[in-house]
């Protein structure tokens, strides 16, 4: 899905979500979903007119790239008890993005919606109704009925934010066979085993415990497929894990500071946000809210572990962010409310600002199109 932007290449072009109205953690302000073109340079240009869509926090695209899907991190759609998710059509070429969609999410406060890599199903995590969904898509992309609705329950050590199960993120194994989704409020990752009619199976062999009080957000593979990257918002940790295919076990390999240099940020509350592996699979980024840095690590092959390389400072509250091709990191400061770029660098891990901004109230994601 990632695009090279190598000097003299096409530009790339993302699609950002934003927050639009006040929250406990945002302010609120943002257009909602718009369309921007990134250029080899790591220049940030708005192309065409942004669509309303309320509090879009999550955005993923399928694999032609021209129909994505936006949660909307709310608990009243159309006046019940539910969020919502909606679909748009999108053009990068003419610049345009069109409302096809919207249905409940089936769950109130959607933190994660993105199809599955056949097409088929679209995963959705509702962060406070506490459960998953898997979703039927149409061949024209709309999302039909669910097939499953996983809820979860349980609570974690931290009064304030496990009070109870809240589910981050869903994703399949990269051989299909397996759904795991990430529960902050319970500290797992629940595994279920996922049919071809889209029906999951909790298995309790699947998935990962993780140690109590971490509370794991978002989750990425390996570029080979044999780990999963968790990052671990409330210690402030990433946890490897190893796939085991043949039962969807998830064993865990590592625990490290999701800070490059701890030590130097002693004291200060850290929040890891995204978590990403580069194009190369030589390297894990994540994003640090409190010390706002984007962190980066070196990756071994063989054991899957990690070593610190690098904290790059960022602006305030660095939310999201995504690898535009090789060399081009594109982040979202949510209350610094701004887009910036970031030369990547393959050979060292190291992060370097391009200078380049783009002034955008409240954003919080960033999903590149495929090229």
């Amino acid at each position: 899905m990632n695009t090279s932007v190598t000097p003299g290449s096409e530009p790339v072009h993302v699609l950002i979500g934003s927050y639009t109205e006040r929250l406990g953690h945002s302010v609120g302000g943002g257009p909602g979903v718009m369309l921007v073109r990134v250029d080899a340079d790591g220049r940030l240009s708005p192309v065409g007119e942004p669509v309303m869509v309320r509090n879009a926090s999550y955005v993923s695209v399928n694999a032609a790239g021209d129909r994505a899907y936006a949660s909307s991190e709310i608990v009243d759609f159309n006046g019940t008890d539910d969020g919502c998710v909606t679909v748009l059509e999108v053009d990068a070429k003419n610049g345009s993005l069109r409302t096809l969609q919207q249905v409940g999410s089936q769950g109130v406060g959607p933190a994660w919606t993105r199809p599955t890599a056949d097409g088929r199903y679209l995963l959705t995590a509702n962060y406070l109704a506490g459960n998953a969904v898997v979703s039927a898509l149409g061949v024209d992309g709309r999302v039909g009925e669910p097939t499953a609705i996983l809820p979860h329950v349980g609570t974690g050590p931290d009064a304030s934010r496990q009070e109870g199960p809240h589910p981050h993120a869903a994703l399949t194994s990269p051989d299909g066979r397996w759904l795991y989704v990430v529960d902050l409020g319970i500290d797992e990752v629940v595994g279920y085993q996922l049919d071809a009619d889209g029906r999951a199976k909790r298995v309790d062999a699947a998935g990962a415990t993780l140690p109590a009080g971490t509370g794991p957000r978002h989750a990425v593979w390996s570029r080979d497929g044999n780990f999963m990257y968790v990052d671990l918002e409330l210690s402030s940790e990433i946890a490897v894990l190893r796939y085991q295919a043949e039962d969807g076990g998830l064993w865990v390999e590592q625990v490290i500071s999701s800070l490059a240099s701890p030590d130097m940020h002693a004291g200060q509350a850290s929040h890891p946000s995204e978590i990403a592996v580069s194009p190369d699979g030589k390297y894990v980024v994540v994003g640090n809210r409190g010390p706002d840095v984007l962190s980066s690590f070196a990756v071994d092959e063989a054991s899957g572990k990690l070593s610190p390389i690098a904290d790059t400072p960022t602006g305030k509250t660095p939310r999201n962010f995504a690898f535009c091709g090789p060399s081009l990191v594109v982040l979202a400061e949510q209350d610094a409310h701004r887009l910036t770029s970031f030369h990547f660098d393959a050979d060292t891990g190291i992060l370097e600002p391009t200078g380049q901004r783009l002034d955008v109230m409240s954003p919080c994601f960033v999903c590149p199109l495929p090229g």
